[in-house]
């Protein structure tokens, strides 16, 4: 696996820090229709104008970290991304792909599909499980790419109309074989924590703490904090800026993604 969960996670940051409980494609702190199908077309403020069987996005990204997370080394590192997500009642789906560029090194990374389900728990708390598969979509030049998978659990929980806390944990199987003298793999966890504020009907701060694993043998874990906005141009523009902050050696010093997206 030669795209280690940080990045994922990284690569994935309104996964982990922009909510969307009922899956309509406007975030938890800007919703005031919380609980609205998905086969619903929404306004920007998150409540029905139609019925839609069917509800999609596009996000594009660019990305700058001061670590290499393939090679685990402290360079200048370019990611460029692609995300679209599909939605249809409490279940999604989606797909990442990315390519980065270092100062070494240039590729794609794993490509990753993953689905979710929704559990709305109450008015104010809601439960969202996944599972996915990273697939290989590199060469490592040691023939030992592999399809990993993993699964994720994340709570949203609304404390009032301008708050909303989340957290979540994830878990990757990593099948990669290890290359004798040079590299040893093993599987990964990670979990964040932190809390959204809506500032007006269209923008959204929030910060978070996060902590991973790396896939590789003896890399102590991976701890970073963030903070992020969101904000929506209509009802179907919207984009979003997230800067990490690395608190151990295995992360890097400064990260900044910069994203924007459309749903329709």
């Amino acid at each position: 696996m030669r795209f280690s969960f940080v990045l994922i996670l990284a690569l994935s940051t309104n996964l982990l820090a922009y909510t969307d409980s009922d899956l309509d494609g406007v975030e938890d702190a800007l919703d005031q229709c919380p609980e609205t199908l998905l086969n619903e077309l929404v306004n920007a403020q998150g409540c029905t104008i139609k019925s839609l069987e069917h509800h999609y996005d596009i996000i594009i990204g660019a990305g700058y970290s001061q670590l290499n997370y393939i090679s685990n080394q402290k360079e200048d590192t370019f990611t460029t991304t692609l995300q679209a997500d599909y939605y249809t009642k409490n279940v999604s789906a989606q797909i990442i792909a990315s390519y980065y560029a270092s100062n070494n090194d240039t590729g794609m990374n794993d490509t990753v599909i993953a689905g979710y389900y929704q559990f709305p728990l109450d008015n104010q708390l809601s439960l969202k499980i996944g599972g996915g598969i990273l697939l290989p979509t590199y060469e490592t030049g040691y023939d030992n790419e592999a399809t990993d998978y993993m699964g994720s659990l994340a709570l949203t929980y609304l404390a009032d109309p301008k708050i909303a806390l989340i957290g979540g944990y994830s878990y990757t199987f990593v099948k990669d074989a290890d290359v004798a003298g040079t590299l040893a793999y093993q599987n990964s966890e990670a979990y964040y924590v932190g809390v959204n504020y809506l500032v007006d009907s269209k923008l959204s701060l929030g910060g978070a703490y996060h902590n991973s694993d790396s896939i590789y043998r003896d890399v102590e874990p991976i701890e970073k904090i963030s903070a992020y906005g969101m904000i929506r141009f209509d009802a179907h523009w919207f984009g979003n800026a997230h800067y990490a902050y690395g608190l151990s050696g295995s992360a890097s010093d400064h990260a900044l993604d910069v994203r924007i997206g459309y749903s329709f």
